[in-house]
């Protein structure tokens, strides 16, 4: 997996979820480390069975336009 900026890293899943463990070291230049917490790790076997589903069946979904990041209301 790549690296994550800090931004990225705050912005997906901030630390209130309790997924993520943020550590700040009162240094110069500041440091801060991120890591995945216990309760992310036991997501593992689920997105483990979800990616073994999406491998087996996905290309059987419908496929539909995405709206992603467009604004769909009606004028």
């Amino acid at each position: 997996m790549g690296r994550l900026s800090t931004r990225e890293i705050t912005s997906r899943c901030g630390s209130n979820d309790g997924l993520v463990s943020r550590t700040v070291y009162a240094e110069v230049p500041p440091r801060v480390e991120y890591a995945i917490t216990e309760k992310a790790r036991g997501l593992g076997p689920i997105m483990e069975a979800l990616t073994s589903w999406w491998l087996k069946y996905g290309e059987t979904l419908p496929t539909r336009p995405t709206t992603r990041g467009r604004n769909t209301t009606k004028k």
